[in-house]
């Protein structure tokens, strides 16, 4: 699954991912695609997840050589 989120520099995609083992949400930048990547518990919702990552932008952004744009 992937959700789009606006950027300094336009859209970016990012992926969603649920691992079973997963015991909460886990952010990385995949290094080969240079995207960012969500983990998440199985029953943790995406409602939550949305506003997880958007409180989480300016890392992201950071992470991928912009900076922050507020929406």
């Amino acid at each position: 699954m992937t959700l789009q989120f606006r950027g300094a520099d336009g859209w970016h995609t990012l992926a969603v991912r649920r691992h079973p083992r997963a015991r909460r949400a886990k952010l990385r930048i995949d290094s080969l695609a240079r995207r960012p990547v969500l983990t998440l518990p199985p029953r943790d919702s995406l409602k939550r997840a949305t506003g997880w990552i958007e409180s989480h932008r300016a890392w992201i952004e950071q992470r991928l050589g912009g900076r922050a744009h507020p929406l």
